[in-house]
């Protein structure tokens, strides 16, 4: 738990995060949650922040996106989706189902609140002033 290290998670981010629907975004953040699945392909390869979107803004901790990918078949999709934490027989996306791959997450012990721009689910972290 890093409580103590948010500064330096938040510049690691360059402010960068993707906003998730609780509970997902604390399971991503304790590892046990280790794809997240969009109906894009995730081009960054860099450690985001993670925040429980309808939450009033509260970031949970932050991961690494090693890969993105896209899912070709249901079949694989079967394969994949226990590491989703979602048990659905058909991709969610259909033929547009995308997996990012995440690893080395990190728990804030404490939210934080952020202010931000968004595009989609994606935003980026402003620091309240001084």
């Amino acid at each position: 738990v890093a409580d103590s290290h948010h500064a330096t998670e938040l510049a690691a981010t360059a402010g960068v995060g993707v906003a998730c629907r609780a509970p997902w975004a604390r399971l991503l953040v304790a590892g046990i949650k280790t794809l997240e699945v969009w109906p894009t392909t995730c081009l960054k390869r860099q450690r985001i922040l993670v925040t429980q979107s309808a939450s009033g803004g509260l970031i949970v901790g932050s991961v690494e996106v090693v890969g993105s990918s896209i899912v070709e078949s249901d079949a694989e999709w079967r394969r994949l989706s226990s590491l989703h934490c979602v048990a659905l027989e058909e991709r969610p996306f259909g033929s547009r189902t995308h997996v990012w791959s995440l690893a080395n997450p990190i728990a804030f012990s404490a939210p934080l609140h952020y202010s931000h721009t968004t595009t989609g689910s994606w935003f980026h972290f402003e620091p309240p002033p001084p």
